[in-house]
Formats: C-alpha cells, sequence, structure tokens
C-alpha cells in the first residue's frame, strides 16, 4: 500500500471536510411528496442509486441533498460492503435519504463529483471508517470525526477527469454483463419451461391432468423414480449431531453451504468412526443428490468424486435415483420454476423457511420422457449453463480489474496520460 508520506507531483492531501460540505443545510421547496432513498436503494456496488420512492413531508429525516452529493452509508454492515451513490438525473431538486447515509457535497473546484465518490469506495477508506466506529454491537456507526481527519489524496482536476473516465467505463462493461447474465438466465428459465413439457421435436402429443405432454411421455411421482431404499431422506434431526460430538478430524459433516455454493470442501466439523457408523444412513457418496431444505430451499447439487467420506446434516434431502430418470435430469428439475413454486409453497416457518415433510416431496408429478430424450434435454440444458457460466466468469474478471484499477489509479500508483 502506497505510504501518504510519498505524494505523487501536483497531487494534494486533502480530509473529506476540506473537499465538501458535510451534510450541507438545502432550502426545501413546497411540494406535496418528497423524494426519498432507503438504504435498501443505495447500490454496493454502483453510483446510482437502484430505486427511489415518493414519501409526504411528515415521513421523511433530516438527511437531504441534491444532485451530485455523494452519500456515504454510515453503519455496520453497510459501512464495510461499500453501500454509497453519485446522486444524479433526480427530477426534483431536493431528496431525502436514510439517517444512516452521511452527505457529501463536494467543492467543484478542487473535486470531480464522480472522483469523491470512487475515493469513499476504496478498501482504505472503508476499513478506516469501520475501525473508527462507534456504538453498540449490531449498531455501530462511523463518527463525525472520521471526514474530519481522513485525507485522501487528490490529483489536478484533469487527472480526476481521465482517472474517473477509465473506472466508469469498467463500471459499463459490468453493468453490460450483468443484464446479459440477467437475460440469459431469464432465457434459460423460458428453455427450462418448454423443454420439460413440451420435449423435443413431438409431433403426437396427449392430454392428461397435467396438461398437454408428448405422447412417449409418462408421470411419475418422485417417489416412483427414486430407489426403493432411503430413496428420499432427510438428515438427522435434534441431538445426533451436537458440537459435543465434534472432533478436529474424522467423517465430515456436509451442511447446506457446501450446495448453496457448490463448493464439497467446505466445512470443518468432523465426527469419529464410531459416531459415523451409528448415523451410517445418512452418508453422502458420489452421485447422490443434495437438496437444501431449511432456510434455503430447493438448491440442488449432484455430489462430485473425490469428497471426503462423511453424512449430511438436517438442511439436506438426499436422493438417490432409479433407473427410470437420468440424474442430471432429474437436478434440472428440482431446480425448474414449477417445482420452486410447489417447495415453497409448502414449506412451512416465518423468519426460517422449512421443508415441514418427505411426503410432500415424494408425492410431487415429474414429466418424463425416454431417457435418451433426457439425455438430450440435459445437453441443451447444459449448453445454456456454459454460456452463463463464461459471463459470469467474465464479471468476476471485470470486478476484480476494477478494484484493481481503483488501487493504483485513486493512489496515484500508476499516472494516467492528460
Amino acid at each position: 500500500m502506497i505510504s501518504y508520506e510519498h505524494i505523487p507531483k501536483n497531487w494534494v492531501l486533502k480530509t473529506f471536510e476540506e473537499l465538501s460540505e458535510i451534510k450541507p443545510s438545502y432550502d426545501i421547496p413546497e411540494q406535496d411528496k418528497y423524494l426519498f432513498f432507503p438504504m435498501d436503494a443505495i447500490s454496493e456496488e454502483f453510483m446510482d442509486p437502484n430505486y427511489w420512492e415518493y414519501r409526504n413531508k411528515d415521513k421523511l429525516t433530516n438527511i437531504k441533498f441534491k444532485n451530485y452529493d455523494v452519500l456515504f452509508a454510515r453503519i455496520t454492515p453497510s459501512t464495510e460492503n461499500g453501500k454509497g451513490a453519485l446522486i444524479r438525473n433526480l427530477p426534483d431538486k431536493i431528496a431525502y435519504g436514510s439517517t444512516e447515509l452521511v452527505v457529501l457535497s463536494p467543492k467543484k473546484e478542487i473535486i470531480m463529483p464522480e472522483y469523491l465518490f470512487y475515493a469513499t469506495k476504496l478498501p482504505r477508506v472503508r476499513q478506516r471508517a469501520t475501525i473508527l466506529m462507534e456504538g453498540a454491537t449490531g449498531r455501530q456507526r462511523v463518527p463525525k470525526y472520521f471526514f474530519e481527519t481522513h485525507k485522501i489524496l487528490v490529483p489536478p482536476l484533469s487527472e480526476q477527469q481521465n482517472i474517473v473516465a477509465i473506472l466508469e467505463n469498467v463500471d459499463n462493461l459490468i453493468r453490460t454483463t450483468q443484464r446479459l447474465i440477467e437475460k440469459l438466465q431469464e432465457w434459460k428459465r423460458g428453455l427450462m419451461q418448454r423443454l420439460f413439457t413440451e420435449g423435443i421435436d413431438h409431433n403426437e402429443f396427449q392430454e392428461t391432468k397435467l396438461g398437454r405432454i408428448p405422447k412417449e411421455w409418462n408421470i411419475f411421482k418422485i417417489k416412483d423414480i427414486v430407489q426403493k431404499k432411503d430413496g428420499l431422506k432427510r438428515g438427522p434431526w435434534g441431538g445426533s449431531i451436537k458440537k459435543a460430538f465434534f472432533v478436529p478430524n474424522g467423517y465430515k459433516i456436509y451442511e447446506q453451504k457446501v450446495v448453496i455454493n457448490n463448493d464439497f470442501s467446505l466445512g470443518n466439523y468432523y465426527i469419529n468412526e464410531e459416531k459415523y457408523k451409528e448415523l451410517s444412513n445418512f452418508e453422502i457418496k458420489m452421485g447422490d443428490i443434495l437438496m437444501t431444505a431449511a432456510g434455503t430451499i430447493g438448491l440442488v447439487e449432484i455430489v462430485p468424486e473425490g469428497i471426503e467420506p462423511g453424512i449430511y446434516n438436517q438442511a439436506l434431502i438426499r436422493i438417490r435415483n432409479n433407473e427410470k430418470v437420468q440424474k442430471e435430469f432429474l437436478r434440472y428439475f428440482l431446480l425448474s420454476d414449477l417445482l420452486q413454486r410447489l417447495l415453497i409453497g409448502f414449506s412451512d416457518g416465518a423468519a426460517l423457511k422449512n421443508l415441514a415433510s418427505i411426503k410432500i416431496l415424494q408425492n410431487i408429478p415429474i414429466l418424463l420422457p425416454p431417457i435418451i430424450e433426457q439425455e438430450k434435454i440435459c445437453d441443451i440444458m447444459k449448453d445454456a449453463d456454459i454460456q452463463i457460466s463464461t459471463e459470469e466468469i467474465y464479471l468476476t474478471l471485470l470486478k476484480k480489474t476494477k478494484k484493481g484499477l481503483m488501487q493504483v489509479l485513486l493512489m496515484g500508483k500508476k499516472r494516467v496520460p492528460l
């Protein structure tokens, strides 16, 4: 990290207070309703807020701002997460926001609003703000003296303009890629709906209680397409797996996060061999299908090869298919919008959703084509997944590039030609 003792030529070191007016005072126009930005509207990534809403005057706060003011989220965890905004394109002269926002009105003769916004996003700025937080745990806030004392490097306006142009170009690429991923995911959902109800190149159909389906297809319940013994099995409940049983090494306990993140290396809870043998009915092995069943419901992954021996916990359901269904086809069906809506509808719990009974899943109907067509449908879905994955990898690269550019450009490590 560059030392502030080595200031680039023609750059200056100034506090936020020297660069902006903190919590500026503005005249309030008389109108029926006023623009308001709740904290949820403030992005962790981009300049522009995600949305705004209108509120009556008696529902407003004392946090006011106008176009080209910079907002800094001052409460945990929003500060650490990088929440902030540059206000642009307001349809009204003045807007209001959450009391957990600090308003910085930039002194434009010294600093561009866009440059000030990017400077507030620097990791070292957020880290320092976090260290200085005051208040009770969970409600800690950045104090005013952080903005009065913390200094940032500021280049001449001409260099600021070039730095901002580079970072905005990367932001535009990130937004464009995110929109493309969203469109591809929407296209994939439509593709799944069509393939899992109409199949591939069918001319003859039959009318069923579930609607019109290809003539060669059959309707089964999930319990008909899994193995008879423990084909659908929820993880062990209650005191079967308590922290008192945990050991440093042994047999792994697989938690929901391995499915949520599709990473079976996650987790560090283990039990000894005796406990593992006692719970051997809950072992997992390569090719098993695991579904999340509590909190986050309905995410599905197939257990890969090379995993550590172990069992799964009560937040997961293990599914072992029989010869009627291809494993990948069953996975895609379990992830389909139709099944997801059913699972959410059948779940209980208010704050924590939970799939109440395994019988619910057993009796859900599935439209099943012949194995050869199942494989063809899976091939098409895999191609769609590859397209989405390619764009997601590119998005990750763009975000990493932006983070690196901010570090070198805003800290003066790399100068931009004028």
